[in-house]
This record gives C-alpha cells, sequence and structure tokens, in this order.
C-alpha cells in the first residue's frame, strides 16, 4: 500500500474513531459476512484495497487486509475476518469473566 493510500486509510480510520459513519464510496457493510462488519475500500492506481472492519461501541477492530482482484471476496478470506473475530470475541469474554468479582 502507497503512502497516499495508507494516509486515507487513516485519515478514514480517524474518522469512525470519532464516531462518524462511513458509506459508499468509502466503506461498505458485510453483514452476510459478519455482523457489524465493513469494508474500508481505497483505491489508488491499478490496485483496490480493502481493510475489513468491525465498529464496536468502544473501539474499531481492524481484522483483515487485501488487494482485491475480483468481484466477490474469497471464501479463505471470509474464514480469515470470521476466525479472528471469533478469537478477538472469546478473549473479551474471557477478559470479561476475570474482572467480575
Amino acid at each position: 500500500m502507497s503512502d497516499a493510500a495508507r494516509r486515507e486509510a487513516g485519515f478514514l480510520l480517524g474518522l469512525l474513531q470519532c464516531g462518524e459513519t462511513l458509506g459508499m464510496p468509502q466503506a461498505r457493510p458485510l453483514f452476510e459476512v459478519a455482523p457489524r462488519l465493513y469494508e474500508l475500500r481505497i483505491r489508488e492506481a491499478g490496485k483496490n484495497w480493502r481493510i475489513f472492519y468491525r465498529a464496536d461501541a468502544d473501539r474499531v477492530l481492524l481484522i483483515h487486509q487485501i488487494n482485491k482482484t475480483t468481484q466477490t471476496l474469497s471464501e479463505q478470506d471470509k474464514k480469515t475476518v470470521k476466525d479472528r473475530l471469533a478469537t478477538y470475541d472469546a478473549a473479551r469474554i474471557e477478559e470479561r469473566k476475570k474482572r467480575k468479582p
């Protein structure tokens, strides 16, 4: 990813962290893959970067990044996203259990 594409991604992620809701063409929901999942869309010469994120109430989770080369998201990328979210969610549940008296 070029410096310009990184700056654009950083700017858009900053908006998300401030509570902004992004729509097309910057972001698109992917609820068919996972609840509250979106793809941040960054275009640069010849590349279509996608940063998959979930907007939780208290944080924005960056899940996965790809250079999208086809119309559809691959099954492997879907599995990667689902596995990472499941791992994160399980860790959060364990963390909450440890905090309870």
